[in-house]
């Protein structure tokens, strides 16, 4: 069952809310909130799984309160809005899902059904053959430490987060049967990308943003399009990479 809170300052649209959630056996709701200071101490104290949060609140933005969250406690987002967010928001603030108001038990149950089952962390992996000074070892990976994978002929160069890399006599495909494609995703025959690195979309160029907020563009591969449009309409239907905008 996923726990859910409504941060909705609209008096009718907070009671269709709970209705609509009454309604769906796998929500719970914790509680329904008008402004963003009440809501960040409940969230803090109930740690919900999922917010239907109002992008627009009183003295605040749906935004700001989940600027005022610490990363692990920041839920999954649905939107209540009449004005979607763009992708680099969607990317940042785990967005699932815009409900436009008004709209119908239908659409909210739409949005529910892409709430993913409940996730847990990649857990850290040994990588051998590994090259270093010494010659050949294993090594331990943190998999949310990775930036990206790149293909390097008969070796792998695994980008982190910090800006260092491991360089591993693997294929690269061995990565891709290792990691869902919800953490990892192969975009080129030379590159894997962490998702949750993704800050912009420019035409063909997905851009990563490592811990010191550098940026590193990554070409998506003419036979990885369809797979990678398939992956990023789950949160916007109508893109496509042919006629995309930076968003």
């Amino acid at each position: 069952m996923t726990t859910c809170l409504i941060i909705e300052d609209d008096f009718p649209a907070q009671r269709l809310l709970e209705r609509y959630i009454s309604q769906t056996p796998r929500l719970r709701l914790l509680g329904s909130y008008e402004n963003a200071f009440s809501a960040q101490a409940a969230i803090l104290e109930s740690r919900p799984r999922l917010l239907f949060l109002d992008l627009a609140l009183p003295g605040s933005s749906g935004f700001e309160l989940l600027d005022q969250l610490p990363a692990a406690f920041r839920p999954k987002v649905i939107f209540t809005t009449a004005q979607e967010p763009s992708a680099q928001q969607v990317f940042a603030y785990e967005v699932i899902d815009f409900l436009k108001k008004p709209f119908s038990y239908e659409r909210f149950l739409k949005a529910v059904q892409k709430i993913p089952p409940a996730e847990t962390e990649l857990e850290p992996f040994l990588i051998r053959d590994v090259l270093t000074r010494e010659g050949h070892a294993y090594t331990k990976v943190i998999p949310q430490k990775i930036l990206f994978i790149e293909s390097l002929d008969k070796y792998v160069k695994i980008h982190l987060q910090q800006g260092s890399f491991l360089m591993a006599h693997r294929p690269l495909k061995s990565f891709e049967d290792q990691f869902p494609p919800t953490h990892f995703l192969r975009v080129h025959r030379s590159f894997i990308v962490n998702v949750s690195a993704i800050d912009k979309i420019h035409k063909k160029e997905i851009y990563l943003k490592d811990a010191q907020g550098q940026l590193t563009s990554i070409p998506i591969g003419e036979s990885y399009q369809k797979a990678f449009e398939s992956w990023l309409g789950l949160y916007f239907p109508d893109f496509s990479l042919t006629n995309s905008r930076n968003i």
